[in-house]
Order: C-alpha cells, then sequence, then structure tokens
C-alpha cells in the first residue's frame, strides 16, 4: 500500500523561445495562435486534461510533439517555435530570466499538487522527511517570489 503526500502547488505556465513576445504575461489558450504544443505520451492524465481543455476553448493547435523528458522538451522549445505546459514551480530557475519567455497560464483550471509517494507501511526515513519539508518549503517560497515578478508584471491581475 502507498501514502501520498503533498507538498505544494503550482500554477501552469506556457514557456516558449525568448524573443519579442512580452515576459511574465498572464495569457490565455483560447487567445493565442494555434500553437506547436509539446505534451507528454497519450497515457498521461495531465496529456488527457490538456487536449480535453484545447479542444473545448480553441480551434485547434498547429501540431503537437511528444515528449516525456523535460530536458528534451526545453530543448526543443528554446530551439523552435513550439511551446510545453509546464507548473510553474518546474521552472523556477527560468521564471526570473529571459532564458525562456514564461507565461502564466490563466483560464486553465489546473493547479497541480505536487506530491511523494512512499511506502504506506514503513515510516519515512528521517532524513528523507527533512528533504520533503525542505522541498515543501522551497516550492513555496518560489511560489512566492513567481507571484511577486507576476504583480510587478502585470498589476491588474
Amino acid at each position: 500500500m502507498l501514502a501520498c503526500r503533498g507538498f505544494t502547488c503550482s500554477r501552469e505556465v506556457l514557456p516558449r523561445r525568448p524573443d519579442a513576445r512580452l515576459h511574465r504575461e498572464l495569457v490565455r489558450l483560447a487567445k493565442l495562435p494555434p500553437l506547436d504544443l509539446v505534451l507528454s505520451g497519450p497515457s498521461n492524465t495531465r496529456r488527457r486534461t490538456f487536449e480535453t481543455h484545447l479542444l473545448v476553448d480553441r480551434s485547434g493547435l498547429a501540431r503537437t510533439l511528444e515528449f516525456d523528458a523535460m530536458l528534451r522538451t526545453l530543448r526543443l522549445i528554446s530551439e523552435s517555435e513550439s511551446a510545453a505546459i509546464t507548473p510553474g514551480v518546474t521552472m523556477a530557475g527560468a521564471f526570473a530570466t529571459r532564458d525562456f519567455c514564461m507565461d502564466p497560464l490563466v483560464g486553465l483550471v489546473l493547479f497541480p499538487e505536487l506530491r511523494s509517494i512512499h511506502s504506506a507501511g514503513k515510516r519515512l526515513n528521517p532524513a528523507v522527511a527533512d528533504f520533503l519539508n525542505g522541498l515543501g518549503k522551497a516550492s513555496e517560497k518560489v511560489n512566492q517570489s513567481r507571484t511577486a515578478l507576476l504583480e510587478e508584471r502585470s498589476p491588474h491581475s
């Protein structure tokens, strides 16, 4: 039997190659032109959720590409017109820089909770418990600083 422990939630962002677009601008997928969107494989729950949302709120995608490896996804985004949808906390380092155009999504009702999964029958090793507590605090700090950056960029959000 497994136990699950959530440690943070994070707004979805749309990382894209940096260019003349505004950085940290709140965007709605329905208002964007069709995108080349990098998605995880079809068995992934997030993939099915995004596809459903995109079919309901948009006329469609230019095309979709499948990668389950985040580093490959980020490299493709940095070298092409492709974009992805990912929890903002996973892009914390890029959010305050111009490495990617990082636009938080509005109208997409997903604030994924990041979780740790472990055996329910065993106590967590104290070092693991400390690590998870630290990870939760660091994630919350990232979320707070990202919120401050957004408020600085888009005070009417």
